[in-house]
């Protein structure tokens, strides 16, 4: 949600270039205005999921809508660019996409390669997301495959294809410099369209970040709600609300965590904390200067993410022992099982290992939290008999 701020900051800006340029000055908000936004944003989300599903849906189905457009849009505008033969340095061209495949497979930096993994697993994150509303998807065992599949094929021609489009009009080397500080996409409609279309670029990102903060207010109360229903989480969770039956517990405490984190990294680039010392090393948890602070939150947040999937997917070698294929009846299927699950396994774990190697600060950080949250659990909830309550 931070970058939907920064994108709306991007708007302004477009929006009101030429005042800006009179009072000599880049930024329509204030230091603490795009924290302001985002925060009202998650609020603003938070009351709409919380009313029903069928509101958070709708507005789902809308930003999604507009973001498949936006990206089908990116895909073919560099050939209509071709077609009617923009010149100069904007124009689309085949050699931007050279070489396909590196001279020396021996001279790639792996290590960041494995870093910029972490960006690129991102952008795909929430392929997993149909898994917590399984309870409320009819013939689950055909649908949530069907889905899933055939969710991850679309999003990666979507991806795929744009990010073609953005090499063959913009230059790699000046994707690694005003790339850092500017999105790709709002490089490329400003190469070919100007400043609208980098206005256009900026609308469209926004809308696209408010859609994916939209979809993971939807679903990610359902599990809070799941884990307190089977008493693994504060059974305030699993409380329904009494008119709209949204688990309106749950959206209150993930959009309050949500803008912990938010204000907790503005305070962290206003405010810097001591360098701290561990075995031998300074893990200084500080926001680097220039560091933006979407990817402070990415570092954290795909950590987490990449641990916990990659035991969930481990998981499948325990069913299949205490489950075998043909003395039990399970209502999963795993296809090319056991390579399948454990080549994903050895692949996110060669990514979590080299976290460490690139991001250790982040890393050991994100392993304190997760720490503290599994001490937390312990003494909060071992030993409690798991299954169903009713808070009803």
């Amino acid at each position: 949600m931070v970058f939907f701020a920064e994108s709306l900051h991007g708007v302004l800006r477009g929006v009101l270039r030429g005042v800006l340029t009179q009072h000599g000055t880049a930024n329509v908000l204030p230091q603490w205005g795009e924290p302001a936004i985002t925060v009202a944003a998650i609020i603003a989300l938070a009351l709409v999921n919380a009313r029903g599903t069928t509101w958070g849906g709708g507005l789902q189905l809308i930003v999604t809508t507009i973001k498949v457009v936006s990206l089908v849009g990116i895909a073919v505008l560099p050939f209509v660019a071709m077609f009617i033969a923009v010149g100069g340095d904007t124009s689309p061209s085949t050699e931007r996409l050279q070489p396909l495949w590196p001279d020396d497979v021996r001279a790639i930096d792996w290590k960041r390669f494995g870093a910029a993994m972490i960006g690129i697993w991102w952008a795909y994150h929430g392929w997993m997301n149909i898994a917590p509303v399984a309870e409320e998807v009819r013939n689950p065992g055909r649908n949530i495959p069907l889905a899933l599949i055939a969710g991850t094929l679309t999003v990666m021609a979507l991806y795929v294809s744009a990010n073609v489009a953005y090499y063959l009009v913009v230059p790699r080397e000046v994707m690694t410099t005003e790339g850092k500080t500017t999105p790709v996409a709002a490089i490329f409609c400003l190469r070919l369209l100007g400043n609208v279309g980098l206005t256009v670029a900026s609308a469209a990102i926004m809308t696209s970040v408010f859609g994916a903060l939209n979809g993971n207010l939807l679903v990610g109360p359902r599990v809070l709600y799941a884990m307190g229903r089977d008493r693994l989480a504060p059974a305030v969770l699993a409380r329904l609300h009494p008119n709209y039956r949204t688990p309106v517990a749950a959206e209150v405490t993930l959009a309050a965590w949500s803008i912990l984190l938010v204000v907790g990294v503005a305070l962290l680039v206003q405010y810097p904390l001591p360098v701290l010392s561990f075995a031998g090393m300074e893990l200084d948890a500080n926001v680097e200067a220039g560091t933006d602070a979407f990817d402070v939150l990415t570092d954290y947040a795909m950590f987490g993410s990449f641990s916990f999937e990659t035991l969930a997917v481990a998981t499948l070698f325990a069913f299949r022992r205490r489950y075998p294929p043909g003395l039990a009846d399970v209502p999963y299927r795993c296809p090319l099982y056991p390579w399948l699950p454990l080549g994903y396994i050895v692949f996110m774990g060669a990514i979590l290992a080299n976290y460490f190697l690139t991001k250790q600060a982040a890393s050991y950080f994100a392993v304190g939290f997760i720490a503290v949250g599994g001490v937390v659990y312990l003494l909060a909830f071992a030993g409690r008999a798991v299954g169903p309550v009713d808070c009803d």
